[in-house]
């Protein structure tokens, strides 16, 4: 058995002066997430201006994650693939992530929702593939950390 710990804390001083923040600092008790097996898949991409590359495939890497951080140089789109092979429904979810910032995906479950209106009705299925694109107008150092 093996263990990630996450510290994660945002500050802000709001209209009136007063200092706010939501998380945890790295004095405090971190989250601590048990994965199972031990294994870490730790791949490193650049990616050109205007470039795509998938990031994972659960064929491909790892299988399936307990936990994926992702993180990169430059604001990407993220494109995050449930159901790839359709027994659900293949689902799309696209997330715009901040240069260094840590995107954090703490399950690789997700709702397949098969063209459903009501999205939170979908079928739970398995994230199968995650893509991203830039179109910073730079290149990107993007870092993927999944552990299973």
């Amino acid at each position: 058995m093996a263990v990630a710990n996450i510290w994660s804390r945002v500050e802000w001083v709001d209209a009136d002066g007063r200092a706010q923040g939501i998380g945890r600092m790295s004095s405090e008790q971190p989250r601590t997430i048990t994965y199972g097996t031990g294994n870490i898949h730790d791949q490193t991409f650049v990616i050109a201006n205007a470039g795509t590359q998938e990031l994972f495939d659960v064929d491909d890497d790892i299988g399936n994650f307990d936990l994926m951080v992702i993180e990169s140089t430059q604001n990407l789109l993220l494109q995050i693939v449930i159901d790839d092979d359709a027994n659900n429904g293949e689902s799309y979810q696209v997330k715009t992530i901040g240069a260094n910032i840590p995107y954090i995906l703490s399950s690789e479950v997700g709702l397949a929702s098969n063209g459903s209106v009501d999205s939170f009705n979908g079928t739970s299925d398995l994230i199968e593939r995650i893509n991203c694109k830039n179109s910073s107008g730079s290149s990107a150092t993007v870092r993927v950390v999944a552990f299973t």
